[in-house]
């Protein structure tokens, strides 16, 4: 018998400039994607192991999207999930579950 799958959760709307970043989801998670609808040609995110704002354990990094492009994303997290904008600014949606 086939049958799909289908993971479900929560989402998050991120939205900054370089240097700042946002705590996405504050307790263990699975990351299922990314939705970026707008990043300047200089964008550069980075994703952390954290339920704050802790840069110390690193889950991906230098990652560099690209406007109106879904990633997905699959990974776990222990603590939260902390996203941030290294460079430039964008916008767009998390999904984590």
């Amino acid at each position: 018998m086939a049958y799909n799958e289908m993971q479900s959760g929560g989402y998050a709307i991120i939205s900054f400039n370089s240097g700042s970043g946002i705590s996405v989801c504050p307790r263990p998670c699975d990351v299922l994607g990314l939705f970026v609808s707008v990043a300047t040609v200089t964008s550069k995110l980075a994703f952390f192991d954290s339920a704050g704002s802790s840069t110390a354990t690193p889950i991906l990094t230098g990652f560099i999207p690209t406007s109106a492009t879904y990633y997905p994303l699959d990974f776990s997290v222990t603590t939260g999930l902390f996203v941030v904008c290294v460079a430039g600014s964008a916008t767009g949606t998390v999904f984590f579950a």
